[in-house]
């Protein structure tokens, strides 16, 4: 039995061992799903893999996916994370919290220019 959430059901037939799929995202500026957004996902983690590039889960990331999976799926999803080559599973320390600070403002900052929202204080 598969968990919901991870890879789609086309990924699957190629790996059983793969997660079912999730619903779509939503668009960042509305409601609706984003047109594709499975299809999308699944060319990128395809074309990554095989390209050699690692697709870095960092762990506050994992932790959020198995709240929301589960007791069952959740140790299926590490067991997939874990076999997976094109997966790996990084700590979050305070390096990484800084980097992400800066590119969150530097994203906040591009957005703000193109009028999707404002700078707060």
């Amino acid at each position: 039995m598969s968990p919901k959430g991870v890879i789609s059901p086309d990924r699957q037939a190629h790996d059983p061992a793969a997660p079912a799929a999730a619903a779509a995202p939503k668009t960042p500026f509305g409601n609706s799903a984003a047109p594709h957004a499975k299809e999308r996902i699944e060319a990128l983690v395809v074309e990554l893999e095989k390209s050699g590039t690692k697709i870095i889960v960092p762990t506050p990331v994992l932790s959020e996916v198995l709240v929301r999976a589960g007791a069952t799926a959740s140790q299926q999803i590490v067991e997939y994370i874990n076999g997976a080559a094109v997966f790996r599973i990084a700590s979050f320390d305070a390096r990484a919290a800084i980097e992400l600070a800066a590119m969150r403002t530097v994203t906040s900052t591009v957005a703000c220019f193109r009028g999707h929202m404002e700078l707060g204080p």
